[in-house]
């Protein structure tokens, strides 16, 4: 069943009704709120947990790190779901939320994606695979520029299936995988799929088919800085919603240009953004880390959600900024009557729309 058939009416606290899914890394879950109600267990409407997946003492299932929504032909409803720890996978919503197919790329699997029709998917690596036993293939490469060292590592892996397969997600078989610094998001427009890395946001063609696809750099590529998450602006599709390490902004697909965005302080309160989404109705919504809550702090253990937790993420916050269509922040949702704070890196809209 779709999730956004779920959809609880709307309240004072959000000028629309519709449905948010979020990344929580504490009890690593996906789990999917309504924006307008608060985020308790009667509230919850869809949640996941990955199954146990124990390689050489890591869980290779643990820190979720993205979610999205696809539909598809066989199986209508999908979630797509990456662990930074390790795998990428497809879940298949409302049938026993089974997965239908799982990969380990390596290298800290930050951002999936599935292109339609052709049945096949792409993850971005944000680092080198030297957790791969069969020893990397993408291994970290040190340069010195302007006296300074500097590491570049990450790489995007494309999985294509079987020929007549593209339906079957066991037929899926890793067909190709090149360097791309610091690969944190990727998102397909319904033309192009668009690749986030550390330096660089790029645009690139889907071609051949089967286990013959491949991307081809179309020769669009703009400089970001710190580039970590990247998602469709539901309210306008001609853009897409880029952050960056200390800033947030728009990018016009057809003007080729980036445009500042009214949300927050540049100066101060747009550092450590990891995603950033808006709405249909113009509502933006934000995960920003704790330890950039304030300029130039670092997290320490005192601001951790949950004390006492064997693992201290300073990359997580226990809830998710809204905003209105001007920029102005709203309401915050934090998880309630769990008995544990989330720790959260990633929110999307739910919806299977491209943009």
């Amino acid at each position: 069943m779709p999730l956004a058939s779920l959809a609880m009416p709307t309240t004072a606290h959000a000028s629309s009704s519709y449905l948010v899914a979020v990344c929580e890394q504490y009890k690593n879950m996906i789990k999917v709120f309504p924006a307008d109600k608060p985020w308790t267990p009667a509230n919850e409407v869809w949640s996941w947990s990955p199954p146990a997946a124990v390689v050489a003492g890591v869980d290779t299932w643990g820190n979720l790190a993205d979610v999205r929504f696809r539909n598809t032909t066989a199986f209508g409803w999908i979630a797509l779901v990456t662990a930074s720890s390790g795998k990428a996978g497809i879940v298949n919503i409302g049938d026993g939320d089974a997965l239908l197919w799982s990969a380990r790329p390596y290298g800290q699997p930050h951002a999936i994606e599935r292109i339609p029709d052709r049945g096949v998917i792409v993850t971005a690596s944000a680092v080198a695979d030297s957790d791969n036993p069969d020893g990397p293939r993408h291994p970290a490469v040190k340069t010195v520029e302007g006296g300074k060292e500097v590491v570049r590592q990450g790489f995007l892996t494309i999985y294509a299936p079987q020929p007549g397969q593209s339906d079957n997600p066991a037929s899926l078989t890793r067909v190709d995988e090149f360097e791309y610094n610091g690969a944190h998001g990727l998102w397909y427009d319904g033309t192009y799929l668009w690749a986030l890395g550390e330096e660089t946001l790029t645009r690139y063609a889907i071609t051949g088919s089967d286990l013959g696809t491949r991307l081809v750099n179309t020769g669009v590529q703009l400089a970001v800085s710190g580039g970590h998450g990247i998602d469709a602006d539901y309210h306008d599709p001609r853009y897409l919603l880029v952050t960056e390490g200390s800033r947030v902004r728009r990018f016009n697909k057809q003007t080729l240009r980036f445009e500042s965005l009214p949300i927050g302080d540049p100066a101060l309160t747009n550092r450590g953004v990891k995603s950033l989404s808006r709405d249909a109705s113009g509502e933006y919504f934000w995960v920003k880390s704790t330890k950039d809550d304030a300029a130039g702090s670092d997290r320490t253990p005192d601001m951790d959600p949950n004390p006492g937790d064997s693992t201290f993420r300073n990359w997580v916050s226990d809830k998710v900024q809204f905003f209105d269509g001007n920029g102005a922040k709203t309401f915050a949702r934090s998880l309630s009557g769990y008995g544990y704070n989330g720790e959260f890196y990633r929110a999307r809209v739910e919806t299977v729309g491209f943009s």
